[in-house]
């Protein structure tokens, strides 16, 4: 019986630490990105090797332009758009789901969304 509640325990303590990890990214989709200021104006196009390496820490983000900022390897702060990088901390949206309609009695029924993914397996 303890040893299920250590277990508990342990997994719940390792939870909370994800958790709580603080917003950095962990790699790039392009070779060269832009670097901006903090209303989105364009800096400089940087390749990616002259930022530092992976798991560079956010220093702020920007949901309203889907920005993130950091500091470059000269130590300046830039924005970088989130579009080409990958966070250790993904963006959650949620969809409604939708109906797929159907026009007879002689349709056949298929399960299946509108691209919204498993969350929608009920709505039909």
């Amino acid at each position: 019986m303890m040893k299920k509640y250590s277990a508990a325990l342990t997994l719940l303590m390792t939870f909370s630490v994800i958790a709580n990890e603080p917003l950095a990214i962990t790699g790039f989709s392009v070779e060269e990105i832009e670097t901006l200021d903090a209303k989105g104006k364009v800096i400089a196009t940087v390749a990616v090797d002259t930022l530092p390496s992976t798991d560079i820490p956010v220093l702020e983000r920007n949901d309203v332009l889907d920005l993130v900022k950091i500091k470059n390897s000269k130590g300046e702060v830039v924005w970088l758009d989130t579009y080409f990088v990958q966070l250790n901390k993904g963006k959650v949206v949620d969809l409604p789901c939708y109906k797929i309609s159907e026009t007879g009695a002689k349709d056949k029924r298929e399960t299946g969304t509108m691209g919204f993914g498993g969350a929608c397996e009920n709505a039909n």
